[in-house]
């Protein structure tokens, strides 16, 4: 009996979908699904975000480490001179963080860090001017707290010892701003220090006498009556600053703070003498007291970059003084 055979047929393999197909080609490179291709980043769009990192950046650098400044007065000649643009070394007395939002002047609260030094007599200082503190000052450490400073004929004393070796250099220099004649003086100290101040040579002011005022430091008890009218006018800018109501009946020399008689003041802060090298021609601690720890910026670094307004705008390389540019500060 014959057998028929059977044929088998090939069966053709079932076609997957086109989706499914691709999905797995994409997935041969170690079975990872390949990411879409990335879009190259326009030219604009590079320069935005450098510009972002860099002013970050300028931020950072300035709150923490260094900020420029320009001289306004001529307070501190001839150390520094109108129209001189310095640095300031913000973290070498501890950062102070930004206190108020620039153009709408309001107020923040702010914090320091902890410094790696403090102010030391003969360092030129920035700070936020105790009576209006949208203002920075730069002046002179001339005494420390605990010290006492006082000011006889010009000459300035610490503990009653003089500044330093006084020797005069330089005799009745004009000056055309504003219009007289300074006679120069090289102080040196005992450790070391060097720098020059000026006094008028034909007038006497009335800061060429002051004192004696002893600089006070924070927990020191501050007794009344004080000795002087000086120490009564550095004591009262004190009290008030450290936001406490100060009134004296100069009859009896009785004291009220915050409408309360006292006989006897703690102090909350550290505090320092600061005088201008322009000794007859600054704004300095003779006249609204002392400064505040709190209120310290930075330390005066370097000189990059010095203007003078006198000379025609169109003589450009006279009104450069290329002399102060890179001058470090002393």
């Amino acid at each position: 009996m014959g057998v028929k055979s059977r044929k088998k047929s090939k069966r053709l393999p079932t076609q997957q979908p086109l989706k499914k197909q691709l999905t797995q080609a994409d997935a041969s490179d170690n079975g990872k699904m390949k990411s879409p291709p990335k879009t190259k980043k326009s030219s604009i769009q590079e320069f935005i975000e450098a510009i972002m990192v860099a002013f970050i950046a300028a931020i950072i650098l300035r709150i923490f480490l260094v900020q420029a400044f320009r001289i306004p007065t001529g307070s501190m000649k001839d150390t520094l001179m109108v129209g001189d643009f310095l640095l300031v070394n913000k973290f070498i007395y501890g950062v102070r963080t930004p206190d108020r939002i620039p153009l709408v002047d309001i107020k923040l609260p702010f914090f320091r860090l902890p410094a790696f030094k403090d102010p030391e007599r003969g360092n030129i200082i920035v700070f936020k001017y105790p009576l209006d503190e949208s203002l920075d000052y730069i002046k002179r450490c001339i005494a420390e707290p605990g010290q006492t400073i006082e000011v006889r004929n010009g000459e300035v004393f610490v503990d009653n010892k003089p500044e330093g070796t006084l020797t005069k250099i330089r005799n009745r220099v004009y000056d055309r701003d504003p219009h007289r004649h300074f006679d120069y003086y090289q102080v040196k100290t005992e450790w070391g220090d060097e720098y020059v101040t000026r006094q008028l040579s034909d007038l006497t002011v009335p800061m060429d006498n002051y004192g004696p005022v002893r600089v006070p430091r924070k927990g020191d008890v501050i007794q009344f009556p004080l000795k002087n009218e000086d120490e009564w006018a550095a004591y009262e800018n004190l009290v008030r600053h450290e936001k406490h109501d100060f009134t004296r009946r100069r009859g009896s020399n009785e004291v009220f703070i915050d409408g309360q008689a006292v006989t006897s003041y703690t102090v909350e802060d550290n505090y320092y003498f600061m005088m201008g090298d322009n000794r007859d021609n600054s704004s300095d601690s003779r006249d609204w007291g002392f400064l505040p720890y709190e209120n310290i910026v930075g330390e005066a670094l370097i000189i990059y970059f010095s203007w003078d307004s006198f000379p025609d705008l169109f003589n450009i390389f006279k009104k450069i003084r290329w002399n102060r540019i890179g001058c470090i500060i002393r």
